[in-house]
């Protein structure tokens, strides 16, 4: 089930690249950006932004070196971009922060994010909200990334066998995962995979996210069946794919 992907490229002449185990280092400008190239049995391409230097390349099986090379250099624009607006984001981030603005989402519900000075340790978790001390302001990110990463495994597979054990749709193996493009998938062997982030969702919607993917144990396709089966177990799952794709945007620290 995908996420959200990010698409990017500098806006200047490329340098000569290497290749090696799958990735393609290329130097544009004075600036090194590295490409995971994945191929798939899939159609079309897709770039998902990591990091600032970093990029997942989606391709299907067939594509050359040289067909790779030719996407970068026809998206470069969009590659610089979208770096550029991951910069705006932490800038941001750490604006609101300071203002007092910063907020994130904990089972679809929207809490408060504040600097403090008043507490024994870094940081300070509930339900309600979660405070940092000022001296680890710089650190609020990946404090709040923790607490979420945590949470989201504490409940995602807990509740994947509530789920598996109601509907009687058998998997193998569950896993969290950050992933950037996906909010779920679900292997040929029965592992399903389930992003993260999905803990800052409302708990219908990460049962539909659940329940689509326990599906695919049967169907592993988007068929007439498999729709079938997804409404059998979650009949409103279109309101919750719904909210997903209006909301999703904003599961993100």
């Amino acid at each position: 089930m995908t996420s959200k992907s990010i698409f990017q490229i500098a806006n200047s002449k490329l340098k000569k690249p290497y290749m090696n185990k799958g990735t393609l280092t290329v130097k544009i400008e004075d600036k090194e950006l590295r490409f995971s190239i994945v191929k798939q049995n899939r159609k079309s391409f897709k770039f998902v932004l990591i990091d600032e230097g970093t990029l997942k390349l989606f391709v299907p099986f067939k594509t050359t070196q040289k067909d790779i090379m030719h996407l970068i250099d026809t998206n470069k624009f969009r590659i610089q971009q979208a770096i550029q607006n991951l910069k705006n984001s932490e800038r941001l981030f750490f604006e609101n922060l300071l203002n007092g603005k910063l907020t994130t989402f904990y089972f679809g519900q929207e809490i408060p994010v504040r600097i403090v000075n008043d507490i024994n340790t870094p940081s300070l978790f509930t339900e309600e909200e979660i405070l940092i001390h000022e001296r680890y302001s710089t650190h609020a990110k990946t404090l709040v990334t923790h607490w979420l990463t945590k949470k989201a495994n504490e409940y995602l597979p807990k509740r994947t066998f509530e789920l598996s054990n109601k509907t009687g749709l058998k998997f193998k193996k569950v896993l969290v995962k950050d992933t950037k493009s996906r909010w779920g998938s679900c292997s040929s062997k029965g592992t399903i995979s389930l992003n993260w982030r999905l803990v800052m969702a409302p708990t219908q919607v990460i049962d539909y996210v659940i329940i689509h993917e326990l599906a695919h144990t049967l169907q592993m396709n988007h068929s007439k069946e498999f729709w079938k089966i997804v409404e059998r177990y979650k009949p409103d799952w279109k309101t919750h794919r719904s909210w997903l794709r209006k909301n999703g945007n904003k599961l993100w620290i």
